[in-house]
């Protein structure tokens, strides 16, 4: 669930540490002059005490287009402070409203503080205000994201409505500035390592050169490598975007590149072409409207920025009004060893330009419910009447960095029929805690039941898309227990249950129930808490009288199943009666052997599965319950492989009427 916080009491505003905020307030009471969207640049972006550089790229690249400036806000009411957002999850538009409420970095002049202390040693009429000015007031005073102009609020605005679509400001620590971009404008990024660019004039002239109106670019360094931390400036694992491409009357090509942090002479490149290079004459500088010392821009060969930076994140705006996109949900049962299976069928009417994209769930929503499993997407586009593996006629290629989805950008496809082949490759980290394990230690505690809450919400969303997908897929793997044990047996002892499991669905919510009241822990819903019961004191079974009676106010369909239960286990008994005739006897409260009615003790506990009420054991009535070697073996055993994936397809064409649609097949 995340263990970073940035709690703001007494002892946090009295510190000198620069790391948590040390107050709230209002825009009215931070900015003298406040302006929301009066003039959104991606030159105003300045990141804040936070890791969210990736998200402040994002917001740079996104403000330099005219889509951009509008900020991804709805509605909003100024004088109310309060302000609607959109932000792009998993295939569709989702809202958030947050209030003007922004963190600082200084307390209020009423706690204690280094800064008060320093400034009541200064002979001035009125202090207070002195302070107030110098240290909360404009964007110099916010905690997270802020403007270069110190009276506009639509950087920290926007950040903060992020931040509370995923959970938190924690939830945003670290990321890719593609995925950032998708989310704020609904486009479709591709990785790029700048070792796979063959052909570098065709990368500038057909993508580089269209930075702004058909693409958007961020870039970063040393991910691969592990270098000594910079190159020639330039910082590593730290997110850069170009905000321009150009190509000098003289034919040299240009990059222009922005550092979120917002810095003069932090973090820039200090090769040929930087600021104060030899290489800058007062042609070029006036060619490109240039000036030395612009904060953290700087100018760089397009030829040392693919031979420094070796990560590049491209992500396709779709700004013409001709663009459509059809998608589908599908979940797939993940094998241990993963293979390509056709999924889904496209057909194209008409020649068009087609951008294919497969996603998982946006995990940043959920983190700490993503349980142990980890999943990497690839597929391959076929003829629908060449399925052979080599016979594809686009795939994708497995991300080296972003999981989310990866995409295949196709300028041209020639209509037909077509059918997508998927892999899902899963990986299991069992040093990572179970989702019921992580449920279980937040509730323990129950100090942060809101995020458990918020983010068990945000689980249920993401799978609810592939709840119908995945009873199917439940009834798949059952046929296949059924195929794998012998239909006989299967049948048989289906007709010896059956009635105990309406008898244990019936009663499940009590069981369930009970099972709290025995253990004393909390069941969390979303958005509902239940508090814990009151422990029901054991009493020990010992005495044959009382088992006997035990046993006989249980209903008839639940003695019938642990009869058979412990006939199973003892098939000797059966040889001297007939099974049928046992069951009988002990549903009709006939006096039979008390080696077998003895046998059956009542523990004392409660089934937490959702089962039967009462947990009965077979063992000796007058000695305590132990564990068999068998039991002991199986608690050892890790749980079984058990990865399902949900997975979005979603096809761009300009071409009306493409259809679109899942292969029903479960069985992977």
């Amino acid at each position: 669930m995340g263990s970073e916080l940035f709690p703001i009491s007494k002892s946090s505003a009295s510190g000198s540490e620069a790391n948590v905020p040390k107050a709230v307030k209002r825009v009215h009471e931070i900015f003298e002059a406040p302006t929301f969207r009066r003039d959104v640049n991606g030159s105003d972006v300045k990141q804040g005490n936070h890791g969210d550089c990736w998200l402040m790229a994002a917001l740079i690249a996104w403000g330099n287009t005219e889509e951009g400036k509008k900020c991804n806000c709805v509605a909003f009411d100024q004088d109310i402070g309060i302000y609607g957002f959109v932000f792009y999850r998993d295939g569709q538009w989702i809202h958030t409203i947050v209030d003007d409420k922004l963190c600082l970095k200084s307390p209020c002049w009423d706690s204690p503080s280094t800064q008060r202390d320093l400034l009541e040693q200064i002979d001035s009429e009125d202090i207070e205000k002195v302070y107030r000015k110098t240290y909360q007031t404009g964007s110099k005073a916010l905690f997270f994201s802020q403007c270069k102009d110190q009276n506009e609020t639509w950087v920290p605005l926007l950040e903060k409505a992020y931040a509370k679509a995923h959970g938190d400001y924690a939830s945003l620590e670290g990321g890719w500035i593609g995925e950032g971009i998708e989310d704020l404008s609904g486009g479709v990024t591709t990785e790029l390592l700048s070792s796979d660019i063959l052909d570098l004039d065709a990368f500038w002239n057909d993508e580089m050169s269209q930075v702004n109106r058909q693409f958007l670019f961020g870039c970063s360094t040393g991910l691969l490598e592990h270098g000594y931390g910079e190159r020639d400036g330039i910082c590593e694992a730290h997110a850069y975007v170009v905000v321009d491409a150009r190509r000098l009357r003289s034919g040299q090509r240009l990059v222009k590149l922005r550092n979120p942090w917002g810095e003069t002479r932090k973090g820039l490149w200090e090769g040929p072409w930087s600021d104060g290079s030899k290489e800058w004459t007062a042609e070029a500088q006036e060619e490109l409207k240039h000036t030395f010392g612009s904060d953290s821009v700087f100018w760089i060969s397009y030829e040392d920025l693919v031979r420094k930076y070796t990560l590049f994140e491209r992500t396709r705006l779709f700004r013409d009004l001709d663009w459509r996109c059809s998608q589908e949900w599908a979940i797939m049962s993940v094998p241990w060893k993963a293979e390509y299976i056709a999924k889904f069928h496209v057909t194209l009417t008409q020649e068009s330009p087609v951008v294919i994209l497969l996603a998982q769930p946006d995990r940043r929503y959920f983190e700490g419910l993503h349980g142990q499993y980890s999943f990497r997407l690839q597929f391959r586009l076929h003829h629908h009447d060449k399925p052979d593996a080599e016979d594809y006629v686009v795939r994708s290629h497995g991300n080296y960095f972003m999981k989310r989805s990866v995409s295949v950008d196709v300028p041209k496809l020639s209509a037909g029929r077509y059918t997508v082949h998927i892999k899902v490759t899963g990986q299991r980290d069992r040093d990572l805690p179970s989702i019921e394990d992580v449920v279980k230690a937040e509730c323990k505690n129950r100090e942060n039941n809101e995020k458990l809450a918020q983010v068990g919400h945000a689980y249920d969303l993401a799978y609810s898309k592939v709840w119908k997908d995945m009873s199917q897929i439940a009834s798949s793997r059952s046929s296949d227990q059924s195929e794998h044990f012998g239909n006989g047996q299967v049948e048989k002892e289906d007709k010896e249950s059956s009635d105990l499991i309406k008898e244990c669905d019936r009663d499940s919510n009590v069981s369930k129930e009970l099972a709290d009241r025995n253990a004393g822990t909390v069941q969390i819903n979303v958005g509902t808490e239940r508090t814990p019961l009151p422990t029901i004191d054991e009493e020990p079974y010992d005495s044959q009288t009382k088992a006997d009676q035990d046993l006989q106010d249980l209903p008839r369909a639940q003695k019938e199943g642990h009869l058979s239960l412990w006939l199973e286990q003892n098939p000797s008994h059966e040889t001297n009666m007939s099974r049928h005739s046992l069951i009988e006897d002990v549903v009709k409260g006939t006096s039979i052997d008390s080696g077998v009615v003895g046998t059956i003790v009542d523990t004392g506990e409660y089934d937490s599965s959702g089962g039967s009420g009462r947990s009965v054991s077979l063992g000796s009535p007058t000695s305590p319950l132990s564990k068999g070697k068998t039991d002991v073996e199986d608690e050892k055993k890790p749980s079984p492989w058990n990865a399902c994936c949900p997975v979005n397809i979603r096809v761009y064409s300009k071409d009306p009427t493409l259809q679109l649609y899942t292969i029903p097949v479960y069985k992977v």
